[in-house]
């Protein structure tokens, strides 16, 4: 479950195009429209869930605020300092 706390150090990425959120949880990035065509949106941090989800960008609005929520990993039993998702290799 989520904390609904900013959380800075977030990578970002839409396409080629990435970006990692501030200190106080916020992002800025520019996308192409793409012809209107909905674009995955894909957001990953150590110790969290990775988060997908697609977006349609309006070619006729300037901005997109896109709120995401990411959920903490479960932590593996067997290594305890690991999520379950991550490998030491």
């Amino acid at each position: 479950e989520g904390t609904g706390e900013p959380l800075p150090g977030a990578a970002i990425r839409v396409g080629e195009h990435t970006t990692t959120t501030d200190l106080t949880g916020y992002y800025e990035l520019e996308v192409d429209e793409e012809d209107g065509e909905p674009q995955q949106v894909h957001v990953t941090k150590a110790g969290y869930q990775a988060y997908s989800e697609q977006v349609s960008f309006d070619e006729d609005a300037d901005e997109v605020f896109q709120d995401i929520e990411l959920q903490k990993a479960a932590i593996d039993p067997h290594n305890p300092a690991l999520p379950e998702n991550e490998s030491r290799e």
